[in-house]
């Protein structure tokens, strides 16, 4: 069924996009316009797309079985590949066909080697993963948006940005309590800290608005003198 579907990511970049969002909650015009919400931003969104499109074209055109069986997530240039394939030799082309790609800087290997799953399987994995992405949409305190999952035979795969630890925490404990289960990899980062600088030193941080007054420096401070008989210090350095 993959195969029929490639050309059709081909014609659509957008088309290609991955929210948290289950498909049948939003369309594609709403998958594009909701990308401005998320931390990476509309240019993250489309760049992590056309990272994705890249490598389904070499799988598809160099080996076609890696297309079938090989799952790609791709977040802010990091790239995700899950599922099973055949041999060894596949497991290590479809790594190294990643790093190919333009705009890669991260490849996790969650591969398996081995049989396929069952379309039993397939389905179980479908309906955890529906689970968790509909369960944090509709949850407060999670900006499900920065959000991707994966299920592969029971192990339930989590990757984004998280806005702290505590969102963090919650997102993957919501994870370990759906039924089905086995196992939670968080491949998840939390969302950077850029602390404002204002014009009196002091600083504002947007995650929690708390501000800091540093220690105002000693008004008439006057350097240390020398002790006698010392030359003039080694302004060698190791760090130079």
């Amino acid at each position: 069924m993959k195969k029929y579907l490639f050309f059709g990511i081909l014609i659509s970049l957008a088309a290609g996009l991955e929210g948290c969002v289950p498909a049948a909650l939003v369309g594609g015009t709403t998958a594009v316009a909701t990308s401005a919400a998320e931390e990476r931003g509309v240019g993250g969104v489309f760049s992590d797309t056309a990272i994705k499109t890249r490598l389904n074209f070499l799988y598809s055109s160099r080996d076609p079985d890696l297309f079938a069986d090989v799952d790609i997530v791709v977040r802010q240039g990091r790239v995700l590949l899950t599922g099973t394939v055949e041999t060894l030799q596949k497991q290590i082309d479809a790594v190294r066909y990643a790093w190919e790609v333009e705009g890669v800087k991260e490849v996790i290997d969650e591969l398996k080697v081995g049989q396929g799953t069952s379309l039993g399987d397939s389905a179980k994995d479908a309906w955890i993963t529906t689970q968790l992405k509909t369960q944090l949409l509709f949850d407060g305190e999670v900006e499900s948006i920065n959000y991707n999952i994966q299920t592969v035979d029971g192990t339930l795969y989590v990757m984004g940005v998280a806005q702290d630890q505590k969102e963090l925490d919650h997102v993957l404990n919501a994870a370990r309590h759906i039924d089905g289960v086995k196992k939670v990899v968080s491949y998840v980062k939390l969302k950077e800290v850029i602390l404002h600088f204002q014009e009196d030193g002091s600083f504002r941080s947007p995650l929690n608005e708390s501000s800091y007054q540093p220690a105002a420096a000693p008004q008439s401070a006057q350097p240390a003198a020398q002790p006698a008989g010392l030359g003039r210090p080694n302004q060698s350095s190791a760090f130079d």
